[in-house]
This record gives C-alpha cells, structure tokens and sequence, in this order.
C-alpha cells in the first residue's frame, strides 16, 4: 500500500475490521469512517466495516440503554464472531459510544486482534467530549478519576443523570482497566488532543497527517504483528 508523497515502502494487503458507532445526526466523524474503508478497499485490503446507529436509542428503555453503554453483550459476542471469521491484522475503532460500547475492545482482544482507537473527540476526559461549556472553554474535568463537575453542570445534553451515566462508565473502565490494557494504540488528530490526553493514564500516538494514518498503522501493525498478538491473549 503506497501513499502518494507518503516516502514509505509498500505495505501488504491485510485484513482489517473498522468499528464505528454512527451519531443520530450524521458528522465529520462518519464521513472519515467512511472515506478510510474506502481508501483501504482502493488498495486492496479486505476491509470489513461493523457498524451501530444510534437511531436505535430511540427504541431502547432507559435501563437497557444504560447497561448498553457500559458493556454491550450482543456486541461483544458479534464481534467475537467477526474477529474469529476474518482474522484481521488490526481492529480500527471510532466512536463506541453508547451502543457498541467499550467490550468491542475485548471481543479483539480474546481473539488476538490488536486494537487502534483513533481519539475524535474528549469523550474519555469530558463528559461532552467538547472541553466546551457555557460559551467557554472548559477542562475541569481532565485528570479526573470521575468528571463530576461535568455531573454537577449536566455537561451531556443538558441532563445531569444522563451526564453521569456517561461519566461513570469512563470511570468503570479506567478503574477495571480498560483504557490503559484493552486498547494498544491511541491515535490523536493534533497536539493539543494528544496534549490533553497525556494528563491521564492514556497512551497517545499521534500522527500530524490524516493521510499517512492507516498506511502508518498497518506498518507498524506487521512489524509488531507477532508482539501485539502474544499481549492481546494475556489474561
């Protein structure tokens, strides 16, 4: 896979599995989700595409709803079954938030696939994922174990119990581990996320030109192949 103006080497074709959870209005984010399965499949790479829209919300109780965001069970044991199928050399995730859910990740790695967790926004440090509030900028909770100030100020939607819904399952899995083992590459839009990101427990790689992105991380993905796969199947 050659880049134009890249300068790199080819890299094989791969399998690859991108996970999206796509917004109720559509966004910058779907469209990038869109355009980097396309470019994949231009090159060559099978490219498998699982995706959830979060028009579905709209038919889920409060409680299933809840229990989703924290850990999708459906998803998980769909993944499992995809990651099985297809083999990948890497899974490439978006947005999880609420329906696929961070237990995608652990469906790759109890079958040995790496994971890349491209950071669009500040979900995992700002219950809004903006650092924007009242008409300011805003970072009272980065660093936070729990984003209560965002729960105090009803940050998600202008509702305070669904702001905790969402702060709380940041705070789960950091606790439980999820962001800093279940993931083995952050990949940042600029410095400023990367910047912020550092202020917690997570790892960010960060990458300056959207269009190096996916050759970079396939490369990096067959150097390590053998590496990433022994530590996705630790305990």
């Amino acid at each position: 896979m050659i880049i134009p103006g890249s300068g790199e080497h080819s890299v094989e074709r791969q399998n690859v599995i991108v996970v999206h959870n796509r917004y109720q209005r559509p966004g910058g984010e779907d469209q990038v989700v869109g355009a980097e399965v396309a470019l994949l499949r231009s090159f060559g790479h099978e490219t498998e595409l699982f995706s959830l829209d979060n028009s579905a919300i709209a038919h889920m109780g409060l409680l299933r709803l809840t229990r989703a965001t924290f850990w999708n069970d459906d998803v998980y044991g769909t993944l499992r079954a995809l990651f099985r199928r297809h083999a990948p050399l890497v899974a490439h995730f978006h947005n999880t938030f609420p329906l696929v859910s961070p237990a995608a990740y652990y469906a790759a790695r109890d079958e040995g696939v790496p994971v890349v967790q491209t950071l669009h926004n500040f979900r995992l440090v700002c219950p809004n994922g903006l650092l924007f509030r009242d008409g300011h900028a805003c970072e009272e909770c980065v660093g936070r174990s729990l984003a209560w100030p965002g729960i105090a100020h009803g940050c998600y939607r202008g509702s305070r119990s669904t702001t905790a819904v969402t702060a709380a399952m940041v705070a789960w899995h950091r606790a439980r581990g999820t962001w800093a083992s279940a993931v083995d590459m952050y990949i940042a839009l600029s410095q400023f996320s990367r910047g912020r990101f550092a202020r917690t427990t997570l790892i960010v790689r960060h990458q300056t030109k959207s269009c190096l992105l996916m050759s970079s991380v396939l490369r990096f993905m067959s150097m390590h192949r053998a590496r990433l796969r022994a530590r996705c199947r630790r305990p």
